[in-house]
C-alpha cells in the first residue's frame, strides 16, 4: 500500500467521522428541542 493510498484512506475516515459527529449532534439537538 502506497503512502498516497494510506493518506486517501485516512482523509476519508476523518471525513466520515466528522459527518457522523455532525449527524449525532443534530439528532441530539432535535431530540432536545422537541
Amino acid at each position: 500500500m502506497t503512502e498516497a493510498q494510506k493518506k486517501q484512506r485516512y482523509e476519508r475516515r476523518q471525513f466520515l467521522s466528522r459527518i457522523c459527529v455532525m449527524f449525532k449532534s443534530r439528532m441530539i439537538f432535535t431530540m432536545d428541542t422537541t
